[in-house]
């Protein structure tokens, strides 16, 4: 598994960042339903290309991280659908 350094490293250089909820909840109830999923769509977009871009495994580290930085996630298990 990566370490946390690197997971850390790997969030801030992607411009991922953690928002307490209370802050999510209120920018939620703020943006207009469609605008707040088009702004989703293109960070899971430039997400994606940024794991795809610094990593040859780009799917096993998206997994990696996940389990990293959620600790109800450490049972996940993602597959790459073009090599499963």
């Amino acid at each position: 598994m990566m370490r946390l350094l690197e997971i850390a490293y790997t969030q801030k250089a992607s411009g991922m960042t953690l928002i307490p909820l209370e802050i999510l909840q209120y920018l939620e109830s703020r943006a207009g339903k469609d605008e707040l999923e088009s702004k989703w769509q293109e960070a899971e977009v430039s997400y994606g290309k940024y794991l795809k871009e610094k990593f040859n495994s780009p799917v096993k580290v998206l997994g990696e991280l996940l389990k990293g930085m959620r600790w109800e996630l450490d049972e996940i298990d993602i597959k790459d659908r073009w090599n499963c």
